[in-house]
């Protein structure tokens, strides 16, 4: 929700949110307005509408994508990518997005590995979604795949991401011809950002080539990884924008915290559709992979979608 222009709903139940922030794309593809349309993702927000929304989206290897004219999308989180209904859509999208990139062709037999933990602590998916990541990885198993359940070893803290956020939003309030127009909570973040010390700065610069290492020594026994997209089904809507910034800022924490990390890392990722909920809302699982691989990515969940 927004002051400006109100709520965005889930077409699947209007008393639900359809996620953000590019809510406003996924429900015109999950309505049938139109066959795709263009998102921008800094910490999920193309995977999150995604999965409300019972749709495909994926967000990019970092780079693959440009964002010209700007040098970068809210630092080294962001980057654009597609959302449709059918995988064919998505992969047409990106390779129009992005006709020159890195291209790996998948093996036939997948090393995959699954897991339920996130990156933030305490955070855990209700048992609807574990259950749909599981059988995921049961039907890639089924497919002929080698199959691990296990654990990441997460590098850094969430401190990186939010000194990253922080200074993107400041970047873009910079660029606005009318900053005094934004939302008094838009200008606060921006405030805040505006006083965080270079160093720290520069230090969340640092710690994302940490990540990178890191993750890319993960992936070296892994074609891709599954995890849950978020802990929650779509929650019901809520004036987020008339909330206080730590409120505000704990509740998105809890919805990120299984897409914000593979911003840090500049993976791809993709948000796949999993069947329904007992109350009928849509289903998801995260599909990761190696930097560079996002054909990897999208050739997964054409087997996840693929009728057994």
């Amino acid at each position: 929700t927004t002051g400006a222009w109100g709520v965005t709903r889930n077409p699947h139940d209007p008393t639900r949110s359809p996620g953000g922030s590019s809510g406003g794309s996924a429900v015109a593809v999950a309505a049938q307005m139109v066959p795709l349309a263009l998102g921008s993702d800094g910490g999920g927000s193309i995977r999150i509408p995604a999965a409300w929304n019972g749709l495909i989206g994926i967000k990019p290897t970092r780079g693959r994508v440009s964002t010209a004219p700007n040098p970068d999308l809210w630092q080294a989180l962001g980057t654009y990518g597609p959302l449709a209904r059918e995988v064919d859509d998505v992969d047409l999208a990106l390779r129009l997005l992005a006709p020159v990139g890195v291209h790996r062709e998948a093996p036939a037999r997948l090393s995959v590995g699954w897991t339920l933990g996130s990156c933030l602590p305490g955070v855990s998916p209700r048992r609807e979604i574990g259950q749909a990541v599981a059988h995921a990885a049961g039907r890639l198993a089924e497919h002929g795949h080698r199959v691990e359940h296990g654990s990441i070893r997460w590098a850094e803290t969430p401190l990186t991401y939010l000194i990253q956020y922080h200074r993107g939003i400041l970047d873009e309030a910079r660029s606005l011809e009318h900053p005094e127009l934004m939302e008094a909570r838009t200008q606060r973040i921006a405030a805040l950002a505006a006083r965080i010390p270079e160093r720290l700065t520069a230090w969340a610069a640092g710690s994302i080539g940490r990540i990178e290492a890191a993750m890319d020594q993960v992936f070296e026994t892994l074609d891709v990884l599954l995890t849950p997209v978020t802990p929650m089904l779509p929650p019901p809507i809520r004036p987020v924008h008339e909330w206080g910034y730590v409120r505000a800022h704990w509740t998105s924490s809890r919805v990120i915290a299984y897409t914000s990390y593979w911003n840090l890392a500049g993976l791809p990722a993709a948000s796949v559709p999993a069947g329904r909920s007992k109350t009928g809302l849509p289903l998801a699982v995260q599909v990761i992979g190696r930097r560079g691989a996002d054909e990897t990515v999208l050739a997964v969940a054409k087997e996840l979608l693929t009728p057994p």
